[in-house]
């Protein structure tokens, strides 16, 4: 989780967070909340510094961190209490998200941060805000009366796939309008200490559209152009 500052500069990275990549080089950090000026409950403790009135403000990775776990605990209760897929609560449609489907909402919710600190290697996502900053509304449907523009639809694949296998989806787009954000996330078995690369498994993402142009997972044009290019 990687931190921007604080209103009115959050399309900034904040100068402290953590930039990757891994030692096997892989992509991180995945996402972004607020690194700065984060207001938190406080323990009234006059022994803890500042932290004598009812709130403190603070910043730091120890308080980005917490922000997506909120997030991702919203991400949860929208699948569990039925608000998918209608946008609206039906107890009968709640289920137990996986894990590997929380964070594929989160990422999905994601906008990129325009500033030239979160701009690492003129790319997009990239190891400085990963794939941007957390707004579930992005991701999330609502349908309180005035329905979202943008949808969700989801898989929570739970058999996994065998070795060669593969699983085909389609998918109608009602607008061009609006940005189509395909997301694939899996949780890994475990790799053996220092390995390298330290994933086990890998799966492809292979998106299709109605001219026959492919797109493939992670291959991202320029930082502006923010976009997967087609037939990479």
């Amino acid at each position: 989780v990687a931190g921007a500052n604080a209103f009115p500069n959050q399309e900034s990275l904040a100068s402290r967070s953590s930039r990757g990549p891994t030692a096997d080089r892989r992509m991180k950090p995945d996402i972004t909340t607020f690194f700065t000026a984060t207001t938190s409950s406080s323990s009234g403790n006059p022994f803890d510094g500042s932290n004598t009135g009812a709130t403190v403000t603070v910043a730091g990775t120890s308080f980005a961190t917490p922000l997506a776990a909120g997030m991702a605990a919203l991400v949860r209760q929208y699948f569990a209490t039925g608000w998918y897929p209608s946008g609206a609560n039906v107890t009968a449609n709640g289920f137990e998200p996986s894990a590997a489907l929380v964070k594929a909402v989160l990422l999905a919710g994601t906008r990129r941060m325009t500033n030239t600190s979160a701009n690492i290697g003129n790319t997009y996502p990239n190891n400085g805000q990963g794939w941007g900053r957390i707004v579930l509304d992005d991701a999330l449907y609502l349908n309180p009366g005035t329905p979202d523009l943008r949808k969700l639809w989801v898989v929570d694949e739970r058999q996994g796939l065998l070795t060669g296998e593969s699983a085909d989806y389609r998918i109608r787009v009602g607008t061009s309008t609006t940005p189509l954000r395909v997301v694939l996330v899996w949780s890994d078995y475990p790799g053996l200490p220092n390995a390298v690369p330290a994933t086990v498994n890998n799966l492809n993402l292979l998106v299709t559209d109605p001219l026959s142009n492919t797109y493939k997972g992670n291959v991202f044009g320029t930082f502006t152009q923010a976009e997967s290019i087609p037939n990479a």
